[in-house]
Formats: structure tokens, C-alpha cells, sequence
């Protein structure tokens, strides 16, 4: 693969919560480094909105549009132009998908064009289900180089149910350091803690004292982001905790 990348994220998400930051963040990262990096997302969308504000290009479909063959003739045409930049330029195209139902949207592409593209990642920030043994599904997903996902524990449970040789599945850890979320130890020096005044600034202006137990849930409150689960265990730990505080 040459040193020069084009890299398109596919996101196609209209809620901007952990996941379409993640995305953010790494588009972000990567074109710091260098690289030619594009989001497709949809149009009108936060990610949209937010991924202009930083400078990083857009593709963009509509809020409502479905896979399918009308979508597909719809970005045939962007798919083309930017296959043969990338071949006219000797520029190394990589399609980084986020999240399980984006390869529906790039089948043609990923079925039909498998050489014009460099790479294919599809990144799980989720466990979604598939049908190991579909057909189909096989077909698709062995188009797809690698699989990513941000631990262990959930590249077990994918090489369950996803019709994809284990080999092919990396670990890609989010990159978030948790020791900025932390109070440091009694006696540190505040200068190797400077997140320190950051966390008491977000308490106060939250109203939550510096040793109140806080659960936090960013997500949408529906069922399949773990909400019931979230609240039945926080429950259970603020029984022994009076100070415990759960923002939603």
C-alpha cells in the first residue's frame, strides 16, 4: 500500500453521540497526519455539521434515504470519480466503515470493485447480530479485510457470529485516556494532574461535590444501548454509596 491514503469514513448515523465522535476524532487524527481524509454521512446530520466546522470533507445522502438500488445509482457516480482520482493519482483508497449496516450501503462496491479499493474496514462499536451462515452475508463480509473492534472481549463474541475467519479481526482500542476522568492521589503534584481543574470545573458547573459517585449514560435512552441493564446495576452499587448521583 503506497504512503498516500484516501480515506473515507461511512457513517451514516443521524444521532451524534460516542460513536460519531469516535468518528470525528479519528478523522481528525488522520488528516493531522497527513492523509486526504472524507466523511460520508448524511446530509443534514450533526456529524455533517460538526465534521465541516473542523474542515474535513463530506459525501453526504440524504436523512432519509434507504439501501438499495436507488441509492446505490445515486452515488454511483461519486463512487466512480473518486475510484479513478485515487487510480490517476496512485493514491491508496480505503473504505473505513463504522458500524454493521454500512456495508450495505457500498455493496456494488464491495462486491464488483474489490481490487479498486485499497482496504476495507468495517469497525464494530456495537453487538449486532448477523447470520453466520447466510449466504449472502458471507459473500459481503468476505470483501471486508479487517474487522476492528475495542476489545478483546467483543472480538470473542464477533468471531461467534460473524461469518469472518478470526484472523481477520484486530483489536483497536478507542484511545480515550480514563485517567483524565480520575481525581489524582491525595498527595500528587497538581502539575502531573492539569485535567484536575477540568473535572472539578464540569462537577461544579453539573453541581456535583468532588466525592459524589457519578454514573453518566451519553447514548440514546432506548433498549438496545443497555439503559435497563446501566440503571438495574447502578442501583445496586449507590445502595452503598449516599453520595451517588446518575446523569442521563
Amino acid at each position: 500500500m503506497s504512503a498516500k491514503l484516501k480515506i473515507i469514513h461511512s457513517c451514516t448515523s443521524l444521532s451524534f453521540s460516542g460513536l460519531e465522535r469516535y468518528v470525528l476524532d479519528l478523522a481528525d487524527w488522520q488528516r493531522a497526519m497527513g492523509h486526504d481524509v472524507e466523511l460520508f454521512c448524511r446530509m443534514g446530520s450533526e456529524l455533517e455539521k460538526a465534521a465541516s466546522s473542523h474542515g474535513i470533507g463530506v459525501w453526504t445522502i440524504g436523512a432519509r434515504d434507504l439501501k438499495g438500488p436507488l441509492l446505490w445509482a445515486r452515488i454511483g457516480g461519486g463512487w466512480r470519480q473518486r475510484l479513478e482520482t485515487a487510480a490517476k493519482s496512485g493514491v491508496s483508497l480505503v473504505l473505513h466503515m463504522h458500524a454493521g449496516g454500512e456495508p450495505w450501503i457500498h455493496l456494488p462496491w464491495l462486491l464488483t470493485r474489490p481490487r479498486a479499493l485499497a482496504k476495507t474496514i468495517l469497525q464494530y462499536h456495537l453487538w449486532i447480530n448477523h447470520r453466520k451462515h447466510d449466504p449472502v452475508h458471507r459473500l459481503i463480509f468476505s470483501r471486508v479485510d479487517e474487522i476492528w473492534s475495542s476489545s478483546e472481549s467483543a472480538r470473542a463474541h464477533l468471531s461467534v457470529i460473524l461469518p469472518v475467519d478470526r484472523e481477520k479481526m484486530r483489536v483497536v482500542p478507542y484511545g480515550r485516556d480514563v485517567r483524565a476522568l480520575l481525581a489524582p492521589p491525595g498527595n500528587a503534584s497538581p502539575d502531573k494532574y492539569p485535567q484536575r481543574s477540568e473535572r472539578d470545573s464540569v462537577r461544579s458547573e453539573l453541581g456535583l461535590a468532588p466525592d459524589d459517585l457519578v454514573g453518566v449514560c451519553v447514548s440514546r435512552i432506548e433498549p438496545i444501548k443497555g439503559i435497563g441493564e446501566f440503571f438495574d446495576a447502578f442501583v445496586e452499587v449507590a445502595a452503598s454509596h449516599p453520595r451517588a448521583k446518575m446523569l442521563l
